[in-house]
């Protein structure tokens, strides 16, 4: 029988699906029978890292009655693939036999003897349900609080639920050998202690630039550097899995993982902890004296909130705990295996955010990109054209959009990567097709190193319609400030490239007298 391993991570952007890739392709390589499966059933992920375009998908077994052997993709790079469907979140509400029908359908691919399952990030029910129905997860952390706290939580709910299988954690993304480890430490004491699971390690993969070269290729890491960091350490984690298979009365064909998927996504999960139900027994002793109905509801509702809060936070704090980053770290575990040492990447110092032109108007973007880019390690590289006219009446909101913009661009951009800015003045003719009236403006180009987004989502986020959730958005925000005073944003994407956002604001010709006077 197969083995079956749920990758996860809890959070977006940490790395999951180049995991995924790279280590099926590998055991393949080893000569194990391995099958990738796309579990992401909102947006399917393996297709554009590889470059894919399916002919049929996961979807295709329920709308059209297809076999697996008619939907597979056999031997992409060693491994067969069973593309995933975006937006497949009907699958929660499949009858009886279409369940049968899809056990069915699977039931035939007991012959590999690895089967791995990219889910989506998060802790939505599709991805607890692959987890819990799984005896092995594999979940993906990165040294970023956020990632270690998100794959925390994942923990937790799948504890709750009474997850019985094994978890196993490689550490993506770090800087060295040596952060690897602290971060693997943090997150194994904090799970050990509140949660009382235990967890193993698998390995660690360091940065390596060839990786985003192998992710504009949309190709294989481990096929274009055969001889890089990058490979050798999935070679490394491959062998550690193969080395720690587990005992072979625990594992299930692959029918049976399918009906017992099927089964809690269509069953209610436990997803609120014991200290929320003990909350919720408890709300009922607050009585406000001396106050209307509305008041007393809101009160009790705010009590109960921080009494969460804290208990939460109390759990996560070993996690965000960094006064020990200076210490030396302790060896791991006795048979942590031998991992490629890297040398740690020289960083590019932080920019000076002050221009030899000390003009007011630079000086007021630059204010606003270092607040949208605060506290975060990804660098900005400034191009402020000396003496830049912006107008005075309108500078609030310009500024504000501008911090929004560069806000929401550093949260899509991974550590050690590059935002670009560049501000200037401009004279827009009819030529350029604007949707804005000839003349001049000031204009600043913010371009990000994120993961990119498709455009019709992009457009959403830029110009909700009726779309609540959207409209509270970073970007419907900047949209609105710029549109209020004249202006107009324009903007381009590409997945796993980046973001490119653009900021028109009309120039008066009071903020040019202003200028010429300030010059003169």
């Amino acid at each position: 029988m197969a083995r079956i391993i749920t990758v996860a991570s809890g959070k977006g952007g940490v790395g999951k699906t180049n995991l995924s890739v790279n280590l099926s392709i590998q055991l393949a390589q080893l000569g194990y029978r391995t099958c990738l499966f796309d579990a992401d059933l909102g947006l399917a992920n393996v297709n554009i890292l590889l470059k894919l375009q399916p002919r049929f998908t996961i979807s295709d077994i329920f709308l059209n009655n297809l076999s697996l052997d008619d939907i597979t993709i056999r031997r992409h790079e060693g491994i067969d693939i069973i593309p995933g469907a975006s937006g497949m979140e009907y699958i929660a509400n499949l009858n009886e036999e279409s369940i049968n029908h899809l056990v069915n359908a699977f039931s035939k691919a007991d012959d590999y003897d690895f089967i791995l399952f990219d889910t989506s990030a998060g802790v939505s029910k599709d991805v607890i349900s692959f987890c819990m129905a799984a005896n092995e997860c594999l979940v993906v952390i990165t040294p970023e609080p956020t990632s270690m706290t998100d794959a925390y939580s994942l923990l937790k709910i799948l504890m709750m639920n009474g997850f019985g299988g094994r978890v196993k954690v490689v550490v993506n993304q770090a800087e060295d050998v040596n952060e690897a480890k602290r971060t693997y430490q943090r997150f194994r004491d904090v799970v050990l202690k509140h949660l009382s699971m235990q967890i193993h390690i698998l390995g660690f993969i360091t940065r390596d630039s060839s990786v985003i070269d192998a992710v504009r290729q949309q190709k294989a890491a481990i096929k274009l550097f055969p001889n890089g960091v990058f490979s050798k350490q999935i070679s490394s984690i491959a062998q550690r899995l193969i080395d720690d298979s587990p005992d072979n009365s625990q594992d299930k064909d692959v029918g049976t993982f399918w009906r017992q998927c099927m089964h809690f996504i269509n069953t209610p999960l436990k997803l609120v902890s014991q200290r929320r139900k003990a909350v919720k027994e408890q709300e009922t002793k607050v009585k406000p004296q001396g106050m209307d109905t509305d008041t007393k509801r809101f009160v009790n509702k705010l009590v109960k909130l921080l009494q969460i809060v804290s208990g939460e936070l109390k759990d996560l704090r070993g996690l965000l705990d960094t006064s020990d980053l200076s210490k030396t770290p302790e060896v791991i575990e006795n048979d942590f295996v031998e991992q490629v040492q890297v040398e740690k990447p020289v960083r590019k110092p932080e920019p000076k955010l002050e221009p030899e032109y000390l003009a007011s108007h630079a000086e007021q973007v630059m204010e606003a990109i270092k607040s949208g880019v605060k506290d975060r390690n990804v660098y900005c590289d400034l191009n402020i054209q000396d003496g830049l006219i912006l107008s005075s009446d309108d500078n609030t909101a310009f500024m504000q959009a501008i911090t929004e913009i560069t806000t929401y661009a550093v949260r899509l951009t991974p550590q050690g990567k590059h935002i670009r800015v560049r501000a200037e003045n401009i004279y827009a003719t009819s030529r350029e097709d604007l949707p804005i009236p000839e003349g001049s403006y000031g204009r600043v180009i913010i371009e990000d190193q994120g993961v990119g987004m498709a455009e019709s989502v992009l457009v959403k986020l830029l110009h909700p319609s009726s779309d609540k959730k959207a409209s509270d958005s970073p970007l419907a925000r900047a949209s609105a400030l710029i549109t209020g005073v004249g202006g107009y944003i324009s903007a381009r994407s590409e997945l796993e490239v980046g973001t490119v956002y653009t900021l028109y604001i009309p120039i008066s010709q009071a903020s040019r007298e202003e200028r010429d006077a300030t010059a003169a």
